[in-house]
């Protein structure tokens, strides 16, 4: 038996049952190595500790060298360091970039603790801690944690106890704009040879409005012109028709929402639907984000882009494959920020 590869928690154990069967079983020092797998020096030191220290003895400290002993960085730093660059941006302290790199990191140690590093270097130490260099989500800087606390704690528990109570759909919508140079996908290339694809050398885009619920439903619209409120108002009016019950519709703050003109037709239908607004710059707290995501990845994979009727023709495509697929629409609620929108969730 070979002791060297336990833990030192396993050679703690192994330790107070060899000392134990000689102190209180009457076993030899000997007959205790060959049973626990102790050399007879090593267990000479543990009986000498254990009439030093008694139960003290039998704790063992880690072996090895200490984490970073031999780096110019020490342990208290690294500790601090990790906190930086998790919490904060670099121009948030006082350094003049926005994203965390090899060479930002270099000369934010050297910065703070005068202490150089090459690039090479950092960039095995971050991977040492676990980072490694991602695509950062971008967040704007005007957003207010404390509505959206409101939102999630007050806000929205209220509208979705009201829709349960009076048997109301809620429904999450957006819109987007979908570009003929939005070709997101992946193609089977040889290694090393770069795959082509063809597409046109013109630039036209259309517009979706699209809304969808937990419940598994979807409803949308493709237009090539500008989103206006007659739009989003006729929108509105075939979701409730479709629906064949009153609409929750929650939206972002688009100045389209806001318009008088939507309000005045909401507040003459509102039977039929009512309007609720997230909290400014959160789009990622609507699941519809999800579906647009989706859409601009994929939809334009299908045939070649060579008029805006082909565009639209894609991205209806896309979408119809959406609208018919319950389970995937459901899925989209399943993400931990939008998680809280599900019906049957438990998040509160």
């Amino acid at each position: 038996m070979d002791n060297r590869t336990l833990s030192p928690e396993a050679l703690s154990v192994y330790r107070r049952k060899a000392v134990e069967s000689v102190i209180k079983h009457g076993l030899s020092q000997r007959k205790a190595c060959m049973i626990f797998g102790f050399s007879e020096t090593s267990m000479c030191k543990y009986m000498r500790e254990y009439k030093e220290n008694n139960e003290q003895s039998y704790e063992y400290k880690k072996r090895g060298a200490r984490k970073w002993s031999g780096s110019k960085i020490g342990e208290k730093e690294v500790g601090e360091l990790i906190a930086d660059i998790t919490g904060k941006t670099p121009d948030e302290l006082g350094m003049e970039y926005t994203l965390w790199n090899s060479g930002t990191v270099k000369n934010y140690i050297e910065l703070k603790y005068g202490i150089k590093y090459k690039k090479r270097s950092i960039r095995k130490i971050m991977n040492k801690l676990g980072f490694t260099a991602q695509k950062p989500i971008k967040l704007a800087y005007q957003r207010d944690p404390k509505k959206m606390d409101v939102w999630l704690r007050e806000s929205y528990p209220k509208i979705k106890a009201r829709a349960m109570k009076e048997g109301v759909r809620i429904y999450w919508g957006d819109e987007m704009g979908i570009q003929s140079e939005d070709n997101r996908g992946r193609t089977y290339g040889i290694k090393g040879q770069k795959p082509e694809i063809k597409k046109t050398g013109s630039r036209f885009k259309c517009n979706v409005l699209a809304a969808i619920s937990s419940q598994g439903y979807m409803n949308w619209t493709v237009f090539d012109n500008n989103f206006t409120s007659d739009k989003f108002i006729d929108f509105i009016r075939r979701l409730f028709v479709q629906a064949k019950q009153k609409i929750f519709l929650i939206v972002d703050n688009h100045r389209v929402h806001h318009s008088k003109k939507v309000a005045a037709y909401v507040e003459k239908h509102k039977e039929k639907i009512e309007l609720f607004f997230l909290p400014p710059y959160y789009p990622d707290m609507n699941p519809q984000e999800l579906v647009n995501q989706d859409v601009k990845t994929n939809a334009n994979n299908f045939r070649l882009l060579k008029t805006i009727d082909d565009l639209k023709i894609n991205v209806r495509s896309y979408l119809s494959k959406i609208q018919f697929n319950e389970f995937k629409i459901r899925n989209f609620f399943k993400k931990d920020t939008v998680a809280y929108a599900a019906l049957d969730s438990n998040f509160y």
